[in-house]
């Protein structure tokens, strides 16, 4: 009975969530439909070549990897690359630090990556707090997520608040900009924040290197091992992800139950927030 009932809540909740996605999309208008209709459609398809030739990918990647750590300024090329997908919208901060991890090997890519993270964090941080902050206050008013971070921490100032909110798996540039219209949060603060949470991008490091090290050898103990350190590393992540997740989860619903939207379905917190409610 008891696992019934949780298969059952389950698929209400599936059933909930794909509800509200459909209503979501179904919202939109149709460029934007049309627009996601085709990400959609160009995602599945890199997912299904890369299924298909991912040894050839691999190998390719590999050779390109060992090129670009011989090459003359690379290093400053790897850190000019990180350093500009820390400004919204742009995307890519994965990708460049798991190829990071292939080039330079762990634990030596780490610092390139988590220089180039931080200062390019911080740099993004301070554009938009004191040149585009217009812009930072959008990316919070279109996210209810970052609308409510955004008042939690107008009321919790601890830097400990802050660095959780940093090992929080939000958009990485988007996350730049819009903690950016947060005046509570100071430039030192930010600063900090990003450092103490470097560590975190020795996992990407990690990856990469075993990545590089599969498509090395053709030993398939080696290779299994290589596998299996990358899924423990990966799931380890995702649970301590996970667990921070759901904690800040909470806590913003705890706080939308008493800032809660208007009628429209639009989050005007930071709006009410600005008028002194």
């Amino acid at each position: 009975n008891n696992y019934l009932s949780r298969l059952g809540a389950t698929s209400e909740s599936l059933n909930a969530l794909i509800g509200k996605t459909s209503a979501w999309f179904f919202a939109q208008p149709m460029w934007r439909r049309c627009l996601i209709v085709l990400i959609l459609c160009f995602g599945g398809t890199v997912g299904l070549l890369v299924l298909i030739f991912h040894k050839k990918i691999l190998e390719v990647m590999i050779n390109s990897s060992a090129h670009w750590a011989k090459m003359r300024g690379g290093r400053l090329i790897m850190f000019a690359l990180v350093f500009t997908v820390g400004f919204p919208p742009l995307i890519g901060f994965s990708a460049l630090s798991t190829l990071t991890g292939m080039i330079y090997g762990f634990p030596y890519g780490w610092p390139l990556l988590a220089s180039a993270s931080v200062t390019g964090s911080l740099c993004s941080f301070v554009v938009f707090r004191y040149f585009l902050i217009e812009r930072a206050q959008g990316f919070v008013k279109t996210n209810r997520n970052f609308a409510a971070l955004s008042a939690i921490m107008r009321e919790d100032k601890r830097l400990t608040l802050l660095i959780l909110v940093r090992l929080c798996p939000l958009p990485y540039s988007l996350s730049n900009g819009a903690l950016a219209a947060i005046p509570d949060i100071s430039v030192m603060r930010y600063f900090l924040a990003s450092l103490i949470t470097s560590p975190k991008l020795l996992i990407h490091i990690f990856v990469g290197s075993k990545l590089k090290d599969i498509g090395e050898t053709d030993e398939s103990s080696t290779q299994l091992i290589d596998i299996l350190s990358i899924l423990i590393t990966g799931l380890a992540a995702t649970a301590t992800t996970y667990i921070i997740y759901v904690k800040m989860q909470a806590k913003l619903q705890e706080f939308e139950l008493t800032h809660p939207s208007d009628g429209a379905g639009s989050f005007d917190l930071y709006d009410q927030l600005e008028a002194g409610n």
